[in-house]
């Protein structure tokens, strides 16, 4: 079974260790990558560990419409997949205490 090491800690299970680590105190970053406020919210729920769905759900969008928040955000932020976004999210301090 794969492990994986973030933190410092070593896991099996990666969105148990990204729940934990985006409760985290977060302190003010000024800079939030050029995400819009939208797209904050969409990195908020991947980080929660949200799929495309229950993403367009809990914001009342479309699924579409996540998509295309997700493409830009990717672009904006330089990462390709929802692991990596949210790691950078928690590095980077994007995403707020829950």
């Amino acid at each position: 079974m794969g492990e994986y090491w973030i933190d410092g800690q070593r896991t099996a299970n990666v969105m148990q260790i990204l729940q934990q680590l985006s409760q985290q105190e977060r302190t003010e970053s000024k800079n939030n990558y050029g995400l819009t406020d939208r797209e904050m919210e969409v990195v908020q729920l991947v980080c929660e560990g949200l799929g495309n769905k229950e993403i367009a759900d809990r914001l009342q969008i479309a699924g579409e419409t996540v998509k295309r928040h997700m493409t830009n955000i990717f672009n904006k932020v330089g990462m390709s997949s929802r692991l990596e976004l949210a790691l950078f999210a928690i590095d980077h301090q994007l995403v707020s205490r829950q």
